[in-house]
């Protein structure tokens, strides 16, 4: 036996018969608790007539009713004196479930038995019962008539002027050349403004406006809404509003008739409403487009974009930014043609694709002459444009990913053939050549002569800050990414951290990353893997000496040979890309306000962090809107110079969104890498600096909070590096200058333990104990060492 406690109004109350449905397709005995619900809204509000009725027999739907009995007995709620003290002693057993909201769960349709209680907002909860379902919900053809009776003591029939309107806007839907039914839902949503509000955003509405006039130009838009004076001031604010139609008149009660009057549109633009989800989902016309939010309520744990299972796979997805996610109807991203074997773009034009630029040396030569095309002949073709196989890419490329290089001829190929495995049509790859010495520049050009996404540049050396500004100075994507030359991303990063932005609506995306050792790479000698495979590339190439980097720059010096040039890809595959998918990737991704970004920044690798979420310095990983990172450059010349970019990128972020999944591959303890030598140095001399410029900007942006958060964050910083530097003679010295940058400034910092309440209390007594005294500290910690061993 199962219970289904119905709830809410009319649109919900129609996910749960769809559930119910399923349920008895699969055999379950099932009915319906009907009365505890309302019973409880109508003693909440004191007035019967306030409480929502049970809307279902609108369609002329009985359903069977649970026995009191059959209730007790599930949720454990028996009155008598032997049931009360049975649970004051053992405790309730009740069988109650309740689902998560638009999350879906199988195990519900495994169940026999329980009380279930929810939504179950979720396509998912009756797939396989689609058919029953819409004959569950079909509009009696009388729907609209005078006196028809409802079915519902508490819903009277429509007026006479009532019917009559509706049978006007029903007439005036069917002889439309193409109707679209547009939801704005305004009264209670905007009294709930930070769970519903900013997601059918003007733009999400101009966005799907704009896609349907595209598709089919004679389209009318029919506005439904529960406030129609709000309604038409809205429209006189759009284009061509002549184009509207509100229907109005149907009060809360009467808002079948506005489902019915909405299902009878072709094409939908829907609210996060589920009224407005079953008008759409239950529009009869085959080709119907139906426009969508990329989430449906702002979740204060981030888990909004983990809350989608209620969109069907076909619907068109929009942000609140306006842009359009792929799917049924959307061919914004989607590419017509299948990729040539071996590259993406076609072998005919890969040359002419390309951009080769050379930058004057110190002295004033050139080292390869200036910015051309190296391509081959075109066969009586004018230009790339007009190859349809090239169209792909000649478009404005979405994401541009900046790759700096120095000496590293033995990793650059596996970096660049990551690349080339992408799954994100139209991005581009600036690979910046910083002088090499080694073979690193002959097998970009290789790349680039043969992709048409790859440009290059070739310039003096100038440190691995200075190699990225010069391909942020180039870059034309709407989105920026970067990947260290020693490095790798696995075949689905750019597209995942693509689509989890544009579904959150965030300004920057990141993910986790895993750690590869040098040796595993220099032992996989693969070929790489398909562009549709999970699976990371494999370099190529073999092993060869190596030889050091200028002075400031970061990236990881050369380790071995590659004289293959540039692998083939092993056959790209064109995908025609759905909604669905992009969700596949982002299910448990992490949505962060600007507020909690910033918190979580500060503390990574300091502090626990809620979720295990680490948004490190590095900007490798991440996704960076394009206009967000405008006039932000690398300072010059000095190591850990991420910290300062990505610190002011986050200030000027709404939100963030992070990816748990491992989607960047980082080369660990690379033979030659400044990151992995020279430690001590660095960390004094550039990262804590760094901190410290952190902490000016943050004060300057009037951030006192959180710079004084960043003070103690890089005092528990500062404390670590003690340790680490503390455990060898060799690195005494270290250890030394870091003593005392705390010692001087332990009245401030004795201040902020005192005034402020962050992190854990065990990390401020460490603290509190190193400024008393280093001696003693060093005692209590090898105290506090020898009893953990035992």
């Amino acid at each position: 036996m199962i219970i289904l406690r119905m709830s809410g109004g009319l649109g919900n109350q129609m996910f749960q018969y769809a559930f119910y449905t399923k349920l008895c397709a699969l055999g379950r005995e099932v009915t319906f608790d009907d009365v505890t619900e309302y019973a409880a809204e109508r003693n909440a509000k004191d007035t019967v007539g306030n409480a929502r009725p049970v809307a279902l027999p609108i369609f002329g739907i009985h359903y069977p009713v649970c026995t009191r009995e059959d209730l007790i007995r599930l949720t454990d709620a028996d009155l008598r004196l032997a049931s009360r003290v049975r649970r004051k002693i053992l405790g309730r057993h009740s069988m109650e479930q309740h689902d998560e909201d638009f999350i879906f769960d199988p195990s519900f349709l495994e169940r026999k038995e329980g009380y279930f209680t929810g939504y179950f907002q979720s396509p998912r909860y009756f797939e396989g019962a689609e058919d029953e379902v819409k004959r569950a919900f079909t509009f009696p053809g009388d729907i609209l008539e005078e006196g028809r009776a409802t079915g519902c003591a508490a819903i009277p029939p429509l007026s006479r002027e009532a019917a009559l309107r509706d049978q006007a806007a029903r007439e005036n839907i069917r002889s439309a050349g193409g109707s679209c039914a547009l939801h704005l839902r305004f009264g209670d949503y905007l009294d709930k403004a930070g769970v519903y509000g900013g997601i059918t955003t003007d733009a999400y509405y101009d966005a799907g406006i704009r896609n349907l006039l595209e598709r089919h130009p004679d389209t009318r838009f029919f506005v439904f809404s529960n406030d129609a004076a709000r309604a038409k001031a809205w429209i006189a604010d759009r284009q061509a509003p002549e184009r509207f139609t509100v229907v109005e008149g149907n009060d809360e009660l009467h808002g079948y008739a506005d489902l019915y009057l909405m299902s009878l549109c072709k094409d939908f633009i829907i609210a996060n409403s589920s009224f407005s989800w079953w008008g759409a989902y239950l529009g009869e016309a085959k080709d119907k487009i139906v426009i969508a939010p990329t989430f449906w309520i702002n979740d204060s744990g981030g888990r909004a974009l983990q809350r989608t299972d209620i969109f069907p796979k076909s619907w068109v997805r929009v942000s609140p930014s306006g842009i359009l996610l792929p799917g049924a109807g959307c061919q914004d991203r989607e590419l017509d043609r299948a990729e040539c074997t071996d590259y993406a773009g076609c072998t005919e034009h890969a040359g002419d694709a390309n951009d080769t630029t050379h930058a004057d040396n110190a002295d004033g030569s050139r080292q390869r002459n200036t910015e051309q095309a190296s391509g081959t002949d075109h066969s009586g073709r004018t230009d790339r444009e007009t190859c349809p196989d090239c169209a792909g890419y000649s478009a404005h490329p979405l994401v541009s990913v900046i790759v700096a290089a120095y000496n590293i001829e033995g990793y650059i190929a596996r970096a660049l053939d990551s690349l080339r495995a992408q799954t994100l049509p139209r991005c581009e790859f600036i690979v910046v050549d910083d002088g090499s010495t080694d073979d690193t520049g002959r097998i970009c050009d290789d790349y680039a002569a043969r992709d048409a996404r790859f440009r290059v540049i070739h310039k003096e050396n100038g440190g691995l800050s200075d190699a990225r500004n010069a391909g942020l100075a180039i870059a034309r994507g709407d989105w920026i990414g970067y990947l260290d030359g020693d490095d790798a991303a696995s075949p689905r990063m750019f597209e995942s951290l693509y689509d989890a932005a544009v579904m959150a609506d965030a300004d920057i995306a990141l993910c986790a990353y895993e750690e590869v050792s040098e040796q595993s790479i220099g032992a996989a000698r693969e070929p790489l893997p398909a562009a549709t495979t999970g699976a990371p590339p494999a370099p190529s190439g073999e092993p060869g000496d190596g030889s050091e980097e200028a002075e400031g720059d970061t990236t990881k010096a050369a380790g071995g040979r590659n004289r293959s040039g540039a692998a083939k890809c092993g056959g790209g595959v064109a995908r025609q890309r759905g909604a669905a998918e992009a969700d596949s990737v982002i299910k448990s991704a992490t949505v962060l306000s600007r507020e909690q970004a910033l918190d979580i920044y500060l503390r990574s690798g300091v502090a626990d962090v809620p979720g295990g979420i680490n948004f490190y310095n590095s900007v490798w990983s991440k996704l960076f809107k394009r206009e967000l990172v405008d006039g932000i450059l690398f300072p010059v010349g000095r190591n850990s110079e991420d910290i300062l970019y990505t610190t002011k990128a986050l200030m000027r972020a709404k939100r963030a969104v992070y990816l748990p999944d491992r989607l960047y591959l980082y080369t660990l303890d690379r033979a030659g890498s400044i990151m992995n030598g020279r430690v001590g140095e660095r960390r004094l001399n550039d990262e804590i600096p760094f901190y410290e410029e952190q902490i000016a900007f943050l004060e300057g942006c009037g951030e006192t909070d959180l710079a004084q958060k960043a003070r103690y964050y890089l005092s528990r910083r500062l404390l670590f590096y003690w340790e680490d530097f503390d455990k060898e003679a060799v690195t005494r010295e270290y250890a030394d200058r870091i003593r005392d940058l705390l010692y001087g400034r332990r009245e401030e910092i004795r201040g902020i333990l005192r005034d402020a309440d962050y992190g854990r209390r065990g990390d401020r007594k460490r603290l509190s104990l190193f400024l008393f005294s280093e001696k003693v500290y060093r005692r209590f910690a090898r105290l506090y060492a020898g009893v953990r061993r035992h």
